[in-house]
């Protein structure tokens, strides 16, 4: 009886031997080739500055576009900007003078689109056909390559004895075009704002 069971009982044997050699052997590699701990994305800012200015030139070599701050820092995982007390001045040949500012601003894709926040303010310069104009908005949302600046929040549009309040608006400098969408508190003086230079909505 005892012969029969034999070659089990010896079968039994070699498999718990063999369980305990690969736990043995796991135990091993991992305590001798530690694991790398899983690395995170730093989001720290790997270069800052303080007083600044950036300048961006047209093909001729001409200044167009200015950005001063206080301080700037750049972080590395979304090549993002952060900028405090932030002016940025459009000055093109054929356009009229715009200078916008705010407390904060995150500059994205090389600084072609920045995001000016709290306290924002936009003032362009007075035309030979139009009086200035001004902007104001917790948020702007500025396209220097365009020459466009907007926001979805409220915003307050100021030029002449013309007054516009809407939940949001869009300015293109280029075309002098002004659009001011869901107005509520609206005075508006016509000699101020020609049909031809603004559409409210």
């Amino acid at each position: 009886m005892m012969k029969d069971r034999l070659p089990a009982l010896i079968a039994v044997f070699m498999l718990l031997g063999l369980v305990a050699i690969t736990w043995w052997a796991a135990d091993y590699a991992e305590r001798a080739f530690p694991v790398e701990p899983e690395i995170t994305e730093n989001q720290d800012p790997d270069a800052w500055s303080g007083v600044f200015t950036m300048l961006q030139a047209n093909e001729q070599a001409l200044p167009v576009t200015r950005l001063d701050g206080t301080k700037m820092r750049h972080y590395p995982h979304d090549g993002s900007y952060e900028i405090e007390d932030p002016q940025l001045i459009s000055q093109r040949p054929d356009s009229p003078r715009v200078i916008a500012s705010s407390k904060t601003a995150w500059a994205y894709n090389n600084m072609s689109l920045i995001h000016m926040l709290g306290e924002g303010h936009v003032h362009r310069f007075p035309t030979n056909d139009s009086k200035a104009l001004d902007i104001t908005s917790e948020k702007l949302i500025v396209h220097p390559d365009e020459d466009i600046i907007e926001t979805d929040e409220p915003a307050v549009v100021i030029q002449g004895d013309s007054r516009l309040v809407g939940e949001g608006m869009k300015y293109n400098n280029n075309t002098r075009k002004l659009e001011v969408y869901a107005n509520s508190g609206v005075r508006i003086a016509p000699k101020d704002m020609p049909s031809s230079n603004s559409n409210t909505n």
